[in-house]
């Protein structure tokens, strides 16, 4: 499985990582589709009725000045509250420290039950945050066509991405079979030889502008099971004698735990998500 779609791609490895990031979140929903739930049931809430509340405040004018007073901070004349679930994500990614309850008072009960949620899985980052914000925007989109029914897959956004303007590959030589003195392996033989020729060339001519666009060498293909040994180790807690354990009843295969854990910490690294404290 290549994370990459192609040979090569921006310099900070964007396309691997956003598919990676996506193979996690789908290793979720199979092996621990519990988070999901979690993240439904006790943050879900908050954020409904977060979002209930300025839908409300936006109809009526006594409704909007009944919120500003609300969450008025008397020691900060620069309070800010979300209007919306824009608002809502860049403060919750942006200011997830301190100063979301200094200037986001509104969002303070939405931020602690995130981080709980989040520190209970092992999964607190600021993209994966993000996501649960997104997701639960999703739930909330949904909600008057599926009830109070979890729709249970997560909504990442990621990247829209755009490939390079890279020539197009011409191959204008023409060829005439001489039959009285070439054989047909020798004919083709020629066409062949030229037209690799052109081919070589172009593909040369390709990688230099992609490498002078800062492109380079696509990460390594990745196994699925990698990512089912970093939900294991990350999410699930276990130790690498017990995933070893798992992996060998479950596919009949043994894997050392030193190998175990250096893809494991490669899936880390490439999603962006820190190892929780473990393995040295």
């Amino acid at each position: 499985m290549n994370l990459a779609y192609g040979e090569m791609e921006p310099q900070d490895n964007i396309i691997s990582k956003e598919n990676a990031r996506n193979i996690f979140l789908n290793t979720i929903k199979k092996e621990m589709p519990e988070i999901l739930h979690t993240l439904y049931n006790n943050v879900y809430p908050i954020y409904r009725q977060l979002i209930i509340e300025i839908e409300e405040a936006k109809k009526v004018q006594t409704n909007y000045i009944s919120r500003l007073n609300k969450y008025k901070n008397k020691k900060n004349e620069f309070t800010i509250l979300a209007w919306n679930d824009k608002d809502i994500e860049d403060a919750i990614n942006h200011y997830i420290n301190e100063l979301t309850d200094e200037f986001y008072p509104d969002l303070i009960p939405l931020k602690d039950e995130l981080i709980k949620w989040a520190e209970r899985y092992n999964i607190n980052c600021s993209w994966i945050l993000e996501t649960a914000i997104e997701t639960m925007g999703h739930w909330y989109r949904l909600s008057p066509y599926v009830g109070n029914k979890i729709y249970e897959e997560w909504q990442y956004r990621g990247v829209v991405f755009w490939g390079l303007g890279l020539p197009l590959f011409e191959f204008s030589e023409k060829f005439k079979w001489d039959i009285a003195f070439e054989t047909e392996k020798q004919f083709k033989e020629k066409v062949r030889t030229k037209f690799n020729e052109y081919l070589n060339k172009y593909i040369e001519k390709c990688r230099i502008k992609a490498q002078e666009m800062n492109y380079t060498k696509s990460i390594e293909k990745r196994q699925v099971e990698h990512f089912e040994w970093f939900v294991l180790y990350q999410i699930k807690g276990w130790e690498l004698p017990k995933i070893t354990e798992f992996i060998s009843q479950r596919t009949g295969k043994f894997y050392e735990e030193s190998n175990i854990y250096k893809n494991v910490k490669k899936i880390s690294q490439l999603i962006e998500l820190p190892l929780r404290d473990g393995y040295r």
